[in-house]
């Protein structure tokens, strides 16, 4: 259930009769600003609730939801604000597939971040997917002595899922 500034509807993506909304200000209990995703299924022209995503790992400011993509039985969903290690804002997209029961034991199959993740990157501000190939925007990566000038970094699935995920290019203007 969306709350008080959840900001539900932030990012929104749609494929066929799979929708994703992302939710990145929803407080987890005592996490705040963690961020959620929510999924939704039409069937015979009415939408319907299935699953509400949620990072693993989820943390408070992580603002899981900015941005959201759905392709088929794959959703990724960005959190640009995610800490990895000591580096604050770097960000991480998270890479969740529909399972044989559905939307609502969707499992979350890779934790995708750029191999040069540096602190304020907010890798995962934007997110694309294809059936074998995710692209992922860190529009705040810096580039030697230049600031925030950004770039995306591509993912190829090598196998049948996510979880083998590899950095296969790094884009720059």
């Amino acid at each position: 259930v969306a709350g008080d500034g959840d900001r539900f509807g932030y990012s929104v993506s749609i494929d066929e009769n799979i929708a994703v909304v992302g939710a990145p200000y929803h407080d987890l209990a005592s996490i705040e600003d963690a961020g959620a995703a929510y999924v939704y299924e039409r069937v015979e022209g009415t939408w319907y609730y299935r699953a509400k995503l949620i990072a693993s790992n989820a943390a408070a400011q992580d603002r899981f939801g900015e941005s959201v993509f759905v392709s088929g039985d794959t959703v990724v969903v960005g959190a640009p604000d995610r800490d990895i290690g000591s580096n604050v804002d770097a960000g991480i997209a998270y890479v969740y597939e529909k399972s044989l029961s559905g939307w609502s034991d969707a499992t979350e199959t890779a934790q995708l971040s750029a191999s040069d993740n540096a602190g304020g990157d907010a890798f995962g501000t934007s997110v694309c997917i294809t059936s074998d190939a995710i692209i992922i925007g860190a529009p705040l990566d810096d580039d030697g002595s230049s600031d925030n000038v950004g770039s995306a970094y591509i993912f190829s699935k090598p196998g049948e899922h996510w979880n083998t995920a590899t950095e296969t290019g790094k884009l720059e203007a």
